[in-house]
């Protein structure tokens, strides 16, 4: 994205995850717990786009009325 967005300085700025991060770690969340549950986010992340990309394209579907 960073080659076709020239605003993404702006969308930083209204990106929701820092704030929400904070909230975490100030009600008690632990920093370590915060990173593994990245981890495991951007792990299954991973996973299905590469399962995604291994799957076939799908039929289109004929509807006959």
């Amino acid at each position: 994205m960073e080659w076709y967005r020239d605003d993404l300085d702006e969308a930083r700025s209204r990106d929701p995850y820092p704030v929400l991060k904070k909230q975490l770690i100030d009600q008690g969340c632990s920093r370590e717990d915060l990173e593994n549950i990245e981890n495991s986010a951007k792990e299954k992340v991973q996973s299905d786009f590469e399962k995604a990309l291994k799957a076939e394209d799908p039929k289109p579907v004929r509807f006959i009325y």
